[in-house]
């Protein structure tokens, strides 16, 4: 069903795709908790902040249960199932994804090694000191997963 957010969305659907959007619209969507009742599963391929959407969608009582990293035209995206059920993510698993970085297919691999050589080559022309020290951080993240 093609719809303005789940305002249409009839009462026997138990599975949400949300697909090629951002993750703030994504957020804004399932904000119409109501909508949500019957809904057992949401799928989603957000375009940006895969942090937040891991985050929001857990905390409204769903949690990951698969994952997966396609490329396209050199595009990765990034596909999450949820379900209803509650799990407890640590900041790499909402940052990462616990299923990915568990099971680290090549394309996940590949996509932070390019993600970390970017970031090096980028942090020492970098004069904000915060934008300094959250790359800085972030290499060593992406140092310790892979």
């Amino acid at each position: 069903m093609l719809s303005n957010g789940i305002d249409d969305l009839a009462n026997d659907v138990d599975t949400l795709v949300l697909a090629g959007l951002g993750t703030n619209t994504i957020i804004e969507i399932l904000k119409n908790n109501a909508k949500l009742k019957n809904v057992k599963a949401i799928i989603t391929d957000a375009h940006t902040d895969l942090y937040s959407l891991r985050e929001y969608v857990s905390n409204i009582g769903f949690k990951i249960v698969n994952e997966i990293m396609i490329n396209d035209m050199k595009i990765n995206y990034t596909i999450i199932r949820f379900e209803l059920g509650k799990e407890q993510y640590d900041f790499n698993d909402l940052f990462f994804g616990p299923i990915l970085r568990k099971n680290q297919p090549e394309i996940f691999k590949a996509y932070w090694k390019e993600r970390k050589n970017y970031l090096s080559n980028l942090i020492n022309n970098v004069t904000d000191k915060q934008k300094y020290e959250n790359m800085k951080l972030e290499i060593e993240r992406i140092s310790k997963i892979l």
